[in-house]
């Protein structure tokens, strides 16, 4: 039996999406209440990051897809 590294790379739209609620949540405790404008700046950001993250891996030839749906 051979061992296989799972592709992590397809999973990274969902990893990035949750080290930016970490790090929103972190700066968001930290912050005073002039300054939360910056949380809701971070979080469109990320949402904009994750959605680019997503459409470059649906571009992406993975073999695991294309195994997976023949």
């Amino acid at each position: 039996m051979e061992y296989e590294i799972p592709d992590f790379l397809l999973a990274a739209p969902e990893i990035m999406l949750l080290t930016m609620v970490c790090v929103i949540l972190v700066v968001d405790l930290f912050l005073s209440d002039a300054y939360r404008v910056w949380t809701y700046a971070l979080t469109q950001l990320s949402l904009i990051g994750t959605a680019v993250a997503v459409f470059v891996m649906a571009r992406r030839k993975s073999p695991t897809l294309s195994t997976a749906c023949t």
